[in-house]
């Protein structure tokens, strides 16, 4: 995590911001200078399309009817500056999110010459996201006139944010375009003996400065445009943004307060999974005969994944809901209604753990697929997720039986590699999640195919995930149904493939989401090999073959991320036209990946030479490597443009017979 303390901007611009009129207060728009007028380019990204000269939001906490509101009156003003700008941003649009509302929307065009076109009301349009009509979700889409080069386009709209503590606030200081100032202003939640705190992510702010009406204001400038990459660490990791949170001390010591949280967690803790009478029988009952510590462990996990129903919040429109507001509040509720959700389930294994005579304690942690845990920050804001450590010959192990999807003593890979708080009344300290190898999450594909004189190819293909890729399958595919997935199958192949004829899919079974998932389908494809006279020309590599470049552009903004390591094993028989043999080519060239993992590639034909056998293993992020810096980019790069140039190895085939 990139962390930049906070800086003092020069009090001649403080002043200037303290001085000048509270456009919040009336709601007017602000008078337009000359010198805005007259910009021709962008003074924080040379060639920027567009540039919002300012981007100004005040944040109150209100109370209404005795619902907490947290509102966001946001007002921008943004200078065109291309033909491209003015395609690009002469339409904007504002999505709801769940919990979220935005309203009051206006805005108008000041033209180069002076004239202003306001936003005229039919020009705002409403229209539900995608499946949440009900929910009264959508997205608002304003169409501004009179935009051209050169033109300033500035809107105000309100965001309120409902039945959330704005004693934690997550404020966003980059936008798709330059920015080369925003401000905040923020008054405090009243909170008793607490005191406003600040932290700055990729960006540099200034401390909060009181002004009128109780609000305290932060500036931070120049501000780049933020440009999403392929396989870039999560968005709050490399994203501009300021959390604002509270503490009880000016300048809290982060180790005595993780140790404070830690002793508060592990109390709860205690508390919840104490094992009762039934607990305890049923934790008897299937440990009990088990030959092993290990075995023990392996049955109550499993039953915990299996025997209990999963309630969640967000699933599939057919799962069983979490019956908000109530929550899982401790092991023997849930082992009561045989239902629970990810924490409630976790916290009967953890009760049942106990029950059969293990050590047992909570570990707390990020998500890794929305930031990397920093424990130099002292609050608990980033905490999302949590795991049951197990005690066993002096080794403490890490569980997860509330995902449902990994099973026995492997965690989600958001929780992987993730620095965690290992909750103890005595001993609270952090200690790092393990990170599974790549052989754990395997794409394993068979294809047994016939080539054509023609240069058709067909045959069968079987393909079989496991581990962290078979649980994403599984989570995309959720709420498919089977003609989708069969539909979304064929669009892929034919992106790589062109055309090609698909059959006799055999969909994985959703039923056990922790078995491998397996796939197999008949293929075939008319012009898989090249017709050159009479020649053919084969890529062997079918699994790889027409995949785009991994990473097509020579330059990086952020560092690289996978998600977790990963290993491909490929194995291809072709068996070859009646008559046709392989003409000398090159061989196959080596491809070294030290201590990041390992490339190898195969060709040979069989005995009675009628058959190609084609072999390829790709493994990637031994020892935990999936994080890569920017500056090692063009090594990275590089590696995967070898594993391409290898993938796409060719070999003619000539017809023998036709030869004199």
């Amino acid at each position: 995590m990139f962390r930049i303390p906070s800086l003092v901007l020069s009090c001649a611009l403080i002043a200037a911001f303290l001085t000048a009129p509270n456009a919040f207060a009336a709601g007017e728009w602000r008078p337009v200078t000359r010198d805005e007028l007259a910009l021709t380019a962008s003074s924080v990204e040379p060639g920027a399309d567009a540039e919002a000269i300012f981007w100004e939001v005040q944040v109150e906490e209100r109370r209404e009817n005795g619902a907490l509101r947290i509102r966001f009156d946001h007002y921008l003003r943004i200078k065109i500056f291309t033909a491209a700008g003015v395609e690009r941003h002469a339409h904007i649009s504002i999505a709801d999110r769940p919990g979220t509302e935005f309203s009051d929307l206006r805005g108008r065009t000041i033209t180069p010459d002076s004239t202003i076109v306001p936003l005229r009301k039919d020009a705002i349009a409403r229209r539900p996201t995608s499946g949440s009509a009900a929910a009264g979700l959508g997205i608002q889409t304003v169409a501004f006139d009179g935009v051209v080069p050169g033109a300033i386009l500035e809107y105000r709209y309100l965001e309120t944010r409902f039945d959330r503590p704005s004693h934690e606030l997550a404020l966003p200081l980059q936008r798709d375009i330059p920015v080369r100032i925003v401000r905040y202003d923020v008054k405090p939640a009243p909170l008793v003996n607490q005191v406003m705190r600040q932290v700055a992510f990729n960006a540099e702010t200034t401390p909060f400065t009181p002004i009128k009406g109780g609000y305290f204001t932060t500036t931070a400038q120049r501000i780049p445009a933020f440009v999403a990459e392929p396989h870039m660490p999560p968005e709050d990791q490399v994203r501009a943004w300021l959390l604002v949170y509270y503490t009880p001390d000016p300048q809290p010591d982060a180790s005595e307060y993780w140790k404070d949280v830690g002793r508060r967690m592990a109390a709860a803790f205690e508390s919840s999974t104490k094992p009762t009478r039934p607990i305890r029988a049923l934790a008897a009952s299937l440990a009990g005969s088990a030959p092993t510590e290990d075995e023990k462990l392996r049955r109550l996990h499993d039953y915990c994944r299996t025997g209990i129903r999963r309630l969640v919040r967000d699933a599939a429109p057919n799962a069983p809901k979490d019956p908000a507001p109530q929550r899982n509040e401790s092991a023997a509720e849930v082992l009561d209604r045989k239902a629970g959700n990810a924490y409630g389930t976790n916290l009967l294994f953890a009760a049942l753990a106990r029950a059969a005579g293990f050590e047992v304690r909570l570990a707390a942690m990020a998500s890794r697929d929305r930031i990397f845990f920093d424990p130099t920050i002292p609050t608990d804001y980033f905490i999302d997720t949590s795991d049951i450590v197990v005690r066993i010959d002096g080794t403490w192990r890490f569980f997860d039986p509330g995902d449902g999807m990994a099973p026995d003593g492997h965690l989600r890979w958001q929780e992987e590699g993730q620095t965690a708080l290992f909750c103890d009344a005595d001993s609270t300290r952090f200690i790092d999640t393990p990170t599974s190898a790549p052989e754990w999450s395997s794409t394993s594909r068979v294809g047994t195919f016939r080539l054509s004189n023609q240069g058709a190819l067909e045959g069968d293909v079987r393909i079989v995930l496991t581990g962290h890729t078979a649980a994403d399958r599984w989570r995309s595919e959720i709420e498919r149904t089977a003609e989708q997935r069969v539909d979304d199958l064929r669009e892929r192949v034919r992106e790589r493939m062109g055309s090609s004829e698909i059959t006799d899919v055999q969909l994985p079974d959703a039923r056990d989401p922790a078995l491998p998932c397996t796939l197999s389908y008949h293929i075939r494809v008319p012009d898989f090999a090249r017709v050159e006279g009479k020649r053919l020309v084969l890529v062997p590599g079918f699994f790889t073959r027409g995949l785009p470049p991994e990473f097509p552009d020579s330059t990086r903004r952020h560092a690289v991320f996978f998600d977790y390591p990963w290993a491909e094993n490929d194995s291809v028989r072709i068996e070859l036209p009646a008559g046709y043999a392989i003409e000398e080519s090159e061989p196959l060239k080596a491809l070294k990946i030290e201590g990041i993992g390992r490339y190898l590639a195969t060709l040979r034909l069989t005995s009675d030479a009628r058959q190609l056998v084609y072999a390829r293993t790709f493994h990637f992020g031994e020892n935990g490597r999936t994080l890569f810096p920017v500056e090692g980019y063009p090594r990275l790069r590089q590696v995967f443009e070898g594993v391409r140039e290898r993938d796409a190895h060719t070999l003619t085939l000539f017809d023998a017979t036709a030869r004199e």
